[in-house]
């Protein structure tokens, strides 16, 4: 399957990379920041549990799962507005309507238009401190944000599938990771969290523990995160590959990919170059 969408930090150019790392075997895929969810797409697991706490993230599956009809129907609506005018409009009403989430058409409709703003939204979705939009419209020429095979193949593989999916806190799903399942982490990086959303101080360190815990407790534990001195500081019992991501145009960056699980493909510098 392929994403639906590209959420800030996407990992979707990396996979050739991370794709190697994943485990031969486990019971349940895990991911609880799941974002624009690359991995989970690429993997295609038939038991998951995927988890943001960024709320509309999930209500999208949500829709898409249990009503795709309706949810599709109101995208392909939104494709008449697929302009700098209409995205201006359609993020202040995202950011300053009175919404009641639990009024079934608020609902429906918040969730849309929180897709169409990540989808033509310039760098994607990104809140200010404050906890609104704040991102321009990507000029470009659009003739639709949804392609229906790619919406399809979601819909189906969520029916089919043993696929649960909740918005909270990654520390209170703990006792859902079991011993035997993969767990990847992709949580905002240390020294860049800033870029993906209110949150300027995402937690690193506690982090570190929560992933100790899921060490004890049996599970596959696959995080990315910058390559930084705290970083390696915090995951030095464990085993750690680097990814230098070659942008063009800029200057590259470097990525660091943490396992507590053997593999016989890490090497200690995976290098990848975009052209």
């Amino acid at each position: 399957m392929k994403p639906l969408y590209t959420w800030f930090g996407s990992k979707t150019r990396l996979l050739k990379n991370i794709l190697p790392l994943v485990p031969e075997h486990y019971n349940k895929y895990c991911e609880l920041f799941f974002g624009g969810g690359s991995l989970f797409y690429a993997l295609e697991p038939k038991k998951a549990l995927l988890n943001d706490q960024q709320p509309h993230i999930i209500y999208v599956l949500f829709f898409i799962e249990h009503y795709p009809t309706l949810f599709f129907d109101c995208l392909k609506k939104l494709e008449t507005r697929l302009n700098k005018e209409s995205y201006g409009q359609l993020r202040g009403i995202y950011n300053w309507y009175q919404w009641d989430l639990s009024i079934p058409e608020h609902f429906l409709w918040r969730t849309a238009i929180f897709f169409y703003l990540t989808k033509t939204g310039y760098m994607g979705y990104q809140e200010s401190i404050h906890g609104t939009v704040c991102m321009s419209f990507k000029d470009r020429n659009y003739t639709r944000i949804v392609k229906k095979e790619i919406y399809d193949d979601i819909v189906k593989h969520l029916h089919a599938n043993e696929i649960e999916i909740s918005s909270c806190d990654y520390e209170n799903l703990l006792e859902k990771c079991e011993s035997g399942d993969f767990v990847y982490l992709d949580p905002p990086y240390h020294q860049t969290s800033q870029r993906y959303s209110k949150d300027r101080d995402f937690d690193q360190v506690r982090l570190a523990s929560f992933y100790k815990k899921l060490h004890e407790k049996g599970c596959l534990v696959m995080l990315s995160n910058s390559d930084t001195p705290l970083i390696r500081e915090l995951y030095k019992d464990f085993t750690i590959s680097n990814l230098e991501i070659k942008y063009l145009g800029r200057k590259s960056a470097e990525e660091v990919v943490i396992i507590n699980y053997n593999s016989n493909i890490i090497s200690d510098a995976i290098k990848q170059s975009s052209t």
